[in-house]
């Protein structure tokens, strides 16, 4: 069989690859199943058309027998209807989906015309189906997969984790990696570098009301061996003159054993990098190790200033003052922060949203993602808010806008979409002058890079975009 991979055509803008597709694509290739990635050149603006009829004249030349996609929730109408109108155009082939949305309510999908969903982790569950399908075997004995049967989909029993991650392993000479890796300041934020994505393990422990990622990868922590990840790195760094890597783990910190081995191997190859912490999961003696091997940057949960919004609408299982005492510990160490909160939980009131607005000034962090809490399917949260959501939807809901709060917000404050445009505005305030109080940091940095003018350039250029941007919309003043 031939295999053909998709995003949704929003994604074209993007300027990160698709994790999972690379790692299907790669597990297929092992296998020696035939498989592309689909991935025309850059869209600007809305342009969809023009990126469908590209989709639609490869999906001609190559003619193949299983069209495969990948879905959030938010893409979950976008993707059917490509579907569709891919299906209407008389591409003969069975088509599949996997996901987070996938895994969480594959009946969104296969009621609207998808042969196949895919429930959890893809590579293994795509090529039993595979199999299955060449043979003309028994569906049902497909475990994570979700497909229809006399106008009723059944749901296989769930497939069991990937054990070992180094027996897979991303292709990255399948799609136009000068696309993505090109100086931008995308990858690690506000500096521009030749940036990469790397994930170096799956699976969180934990159990937040608002995250569906175990849906996907599971609760059970999984690590790549440093061999692999290494491999990786010097592919990437070797063919592709990567400067530095975002490593995507739900959690990296979670294991100080998992920290020391990313440590080494960035550290050898001295590349720069960042990556998502815990700040229950850090000390000082971690912090400076992570440091000394070229960490620059670390993004936090922090989701809520108040205590009871993390003990028992969140399930965070971290305290305010292990909040404070790392961002102290990272501003000490220089290793730039991103504080990521979220407002609106179901009971949550304005004063409780005031508390996060005032930790977060507190911490000093330099760059903020303010949310509006938002139910996706399979979370706690979406049992908590009590409406059920269709795909239609799903689409309205575009995270991280959100212009939809009022179908589910469930708060004690109705204006919440104005009040996040009001604490958004002195974030901005604030990362501002933290990012224009650090420029011995950034000419550090320059100064150990190469390419020096095209980095300079790059950085002017955006400087000048932003304040303009931040001027007209009275956020400096």
């Amino acid at each position: 069989m031939k295999i053909a991979l998709l995003t949704s055509l929003s994604r074209w803008k993007n300027t990160r690859y698709s994790s999972g597709l690379l790692y299907i694509a790669g597990y297929l290739d092992k296998k020696g199943i035939e498989n592309i990635i689909i991935e025309p050149p850059e869209i600007t603006g809305k342009d969809y058309e023009k990126a469908f009829q590209i989709i639609l004249k490869r999906l001609r030349e190559y003619k193949p027998d299983l069209v495969c996609f990948t879905s959030n929730t938010p893409e979950t109408k976008e993707v059917i209807t490509l579907m569709n109108r891919i299906k209407k155009e008389k591409i003969d082939a069975f088509y599949a989906v996997g996901g987070p949305h996938a895994s969480a309510r594959p009946e969104d999908f296969i009621n609207k015309g998808f042969d196949f969903a895919i429930v959890g982790e893809g590579e293994e569950t795509i090529y039993g189906l595979i199999k299955t399908l060449t043979n003309k075997g028994d569906l049902n004995k497909v475990d994570g997969l979700a497909w229809k049967k006399n106008n009723k989909m059944i749901r296989n029993k769930p497939r069991k984790l990937i054990e070992n991650l180094d027996d897979i392993f991303p292709a990255y000479h399948k799609i136009d990696m000068e696309r993505y890796v090109k100086m931008s300041d995308d990858v690690v934020r506000g500096f521009p570098l030749r940036g990469a994505t790397v994930l170096a393990s799956r699976g969180c422990p934990y159990n937040c009301s608002f995250c569906a990622c175990s849906y996907v990868f599971g609760r059970t922590l999984r690590f790549r061996s440093p061999e692999s990840i290494e491999k990786e790195i010097l592919i990437l760094k070797n063919e592709y003159k990567v400067e530095g890597i975002w490593f995507l783990d739900d959690t990296l910190t979670i294991s100080r054993k998992h920290v020391e081995h990313i440590c080494k191997v960035m550290k050898k190859n001295n590349l720069l990098w960042g990556a998502q912490a815990r700040v229950d999961s850090l000390d000082e003696e971690m912090i400076k190790l992570m440091k000394n091997s070229g960490c620059i940057q670390l993004d936090f949960g922090v989701e809520s200033g108040s205590q009871r919004v993390l003990d028992d609408l969140i399930g965070k299982k971290t305290n305010l003052k292990q909040v404070e005492d790392v961002f102290r510990l990272c501003r000490k160490h220089r290793i730039r922060t991103l504080v990521s909160l979220i407002i609106g939980f179901p009971t949550e009131t304005r004063e409780e949203m005031y508390e996060t607005f005032n930790l977060a000034k507190k911490i000093k962090a330099d760059f903020f993602i303010l949310s509006i809490a938002a139910p996706l399917p399979g979370t706690k949260l979406y049992d908590m808010v009590g409406v059920d959501l269709n795909v239609d939807t799903y689409h309205k809901v575009n995270l991280p806008g959100n212009e939809y709060t009022e179908i589910f917000n469930k708060s004690e404050v109705k204006d919440v979409k104005q009040l996040r445009d009001k604490f958004i505005k002195e974030f901005v305030k604030i990362a501002t002058i933290r990012f224009l109080s650090q420029p011995f940091l950034i000419f550090k940095l320059w100064m150990k890079l190469p390419n020096k003018m095209q980095r300079l350039s790059y950085m002017l250029n955006t400087g000048k975009r932003v304040i303009k941007t931040r001027l007209k919309n009275s956020f400096l003043f």
